[in-house]
């Protein structure tokens, strides 16, 4: 083979290892001016020598003429460059290896970190779920890691899904020809949740992989908001084990106001004066008028709440019944006749009285006096038995109380007053209770002092004076209401020691809850991010099986450049123009049709083909 001359070939003088300055020029002087324009492309080889060091720097020239000689040139610090003659034009490429070096190995390990962050979130829900806040004792919150964890596995997951729609956007091509433009609508696909969403949305585009992918891309916008929503912190109450919380409740009944030094005690009679009394006295006058002094108990801060097992206890029970409609008033009264001149009146003549029934008054001094009729009432109280199946209180009270009531089984073996107490028994249970004999009947005579008075209408002003009395009182109120107070408030006293009036009054014990605050996992809200991570990681391995014989390009712009049109300077539908913007070409590739496919030298090229609509 003939040397070139050096009107062919530059050489150029290199000093030392390394290579300061390059400058060949080929001369074309001997080709022909048809072959001269055919020529496309050159890629030179450098092949530099030395003694010490040896780099060879190869670039390929291609030159579609005639073949030209090749020679190699070589000294101790001299290199030279020159053209080596490309492969004749029938020739194709032999095919490479695939370099495992450029494989999935990305994508894959973006899968599996994904599906450990998300895994790593269920061992932390595990740790939190309905635990108290300060049981996390690690400086970041769990919310905080979750957002970490679900940021990392999304992030990794966009790796393999964008990887994987770049690979189909060539499997689309390669085996069957389709619009141009959907090289696009891959393209934007690959970016992000707006493009998927367009790929979803072309009718055109139909293709199963891409679209489960696309899919999966939009949806995952919602793996933060799921995120959010998969810890809560509400607040319960959660148990003080330190404090007991108590409550008043009488298995036996000893006043501390009404007292009696016999055994003998008959109505009140042996009463003995007792400083309690008043204190007693004080609390139904209360009760009566509305505020019924609190049975005692004990539920102290910090506690928000307490409660008491089912416990049963004396009370006071009673019944109200209005008899207006059942007994008819016989009620005689004498009439008088004014004369002309005036009377004096030197005592009050009282003109109505309060027995067990109510009677409205209405008149004018010197004149004739209209009374209505009365309204018959029935009230009762006794001793009773309340069982308490829930009660609820806080610091400030008690707030709700749910009972119910039996009657009192007296042993009439034993009659009252013998011994200084009478035994009374549950008919539901065994439980004796004991009530002294003086309050036996000693409560209910003090009472009926209480609530039994006289109300006169004065016709002079000097009976004006008022004293403490409860009938006008009672003249004007709710009288089932200040029953119900009444029983209460009665109830409470002999529940209660101090203050109360039952010296044999016990606490029952309960619990004390405080309001925590404590970890709440939601765990349906996790589904759409581990749904989200396994169907990303499915639909990668479906796209490796897919797409395992073809060229591994993926999103690579480079591969386009590459393994761009075939004959694009002979088709006009291919050229684009320096006025030509993005809608202009999107409008041009939706007629044209490209299969990507070896072109007559074994290149990948796209190919275009003949439209069909």
């Amino acid at each position: 083979m003939a040397s070139p001359s050096m009107d062919d070939t530059a050489y150029l003088p290199v000093t030392g290892d390394s290579l300061r300055h390059t400058q060949a020029t080929a001369t074309r002087e001997r080709l022909p001016v048809a072959e001269s324009s055919r020529f496309e492309s050159a890629f030179n080889t450098i092949s530099i020598q030395s003694q010490r060091n040896r780099v060879s720097y190869y670039t390929e020239a291609y030159l579609d003429s005639s073949p030209m000689a090749e020679e190699e040139i070589s000294s101790n610090e001299t290199a030279t460059l020159h053209l080596r003659e490309a492969s004749p034009s029938g020739s194709k490429r032999k095919p490479q290896k695939k370099s495992l070096k450029w494989w999935w190995w990305w994508e894959i390990a973006g899968s599996l970190i994904s599906i450990i962050s998300i895994s790593l979130i269920v061992p932390v829900l595990k740790m939190v779920d309905n635990k108290p806040l300060d049981v996390w004792s690690y400086s970041i919150r769990p919310n905080s890691l979750i957002s970490v964890l679900t940021t990392i596995s999304k992030s990794s997951m966009t790796v393999s899904t964008a990887s994987c729609l770049g690979q189909l956007k060539w499997d689309h091509f390669q085996y069957r020809p389709n619009p141009l433009d959907h090289l696009q609508i891959y393209d934007d696909a690959s970016r992000g949740p707006w493009g998927s969403f367009l790929l979803l949305c072309t009718g055109r585009l139909r293709v199963v992989t891409a679209w489960a992918i696309a899919l999966v891309t939009l949806v995952a916008l919602g793996i933060e908001p799921s995120a959010q929503q998969i810890l809560e912190t509400p607040t319960r109450q959660s148990l003080l084990p330190n404090i007991t919380a108590q409550i008043g409740i009488a298995k036996n009944y000893s006043s501390e106001g009404i007292v009696s030094d016999s055994q003998f005690y008959w109505g009140g009679t042996k009463r003995v004066p007792a400083a309690g009394l008043l204190n007693l006295q004080t609390a139904i006058a209360s009760g009566i008028v509305g505020s019924v002094p609190p049975v005692n108990f004990y539920c102290p801060p910090p506690s928000t709440q307490c409660t008491w097992p089912p416990f049963s206890t004396l009370a006071v029970c009673s019944n109200f019944s209005n008899l207006t409609n059942i007994v008819k008033p016989d009620c005689t009264t004498n009439k008088y006749k004014s004369t002309t001149w005036g009377l004096d009146m030197v005592s009050d003549v009282p003109a109505a009285r309060l027995d067990g029934i109510r009677r409205l008054f209405t008149g004018d001094v010197l004149s004739s006096v209209e009374i209505h009729d009365p309204q018959p009432f029935s009230i009762t109280w006794n001793y009773c038995i309340k069982t308490y199946s829930k009660v609820l209180a806080s610091p400030t009270g008690i707030h709700t109380v749910e009972y119910t009531s039996t009657p009192l089984l007296h042993n009439d073996s034993i009659p009252a007053g013998i011994q200084r107490w009478n035994s009374f028994s549950n008919p539901s249970s065994n439980t004796i209770f004991n009530l002294t004999s003086s309050v036996q009947t000693g409560l209910w005579q003090q009472l009926s002092n209480l609530l039994s008075r006289e109300i006169a209408a004065p016709f002079t002003t000097d009976s004006m004076v008022a004293d403490f009395s409860v009938g006008e009182f009672m003249l004007y109120a709710d009288l089932a209401k200040m029953t119900r107070n009444i029983e209460e408030t009665l109830s409470n006293q002999i529940r209660s020691s101090s203050p109360g009036d039952n010296g044999w009054a016990e606490m029952w014990a309960g619990q004390a809850f405080y309001e925590e605050t404590y970890w709440h996992v939601n765990w349906s809200w996790i589904l759409l991010p581990v749904i989200e991570v396994l169907l990303a990681a499915s639909l990668l391995v479906i796209s490796i099986t897919f797409t395992r014989d073809q060229p591994l390009f993926k999103s690579s712009a480079l591969a386009l450049l590459y393994h761009g049109f075939d004959d694009i300077g002979k088709d006009s539908d291919l050229r684009g123009d320096w006025d030509n913007n993005p809608d202009n070409l999107e409008n041009m590739a939706k007629y044209v049709d490209v299969e990507l496919k070896e072109d007559s030298n074994g290149s990948l090229k796209f190919v275009k083909v003949a439209h069909s609509l």
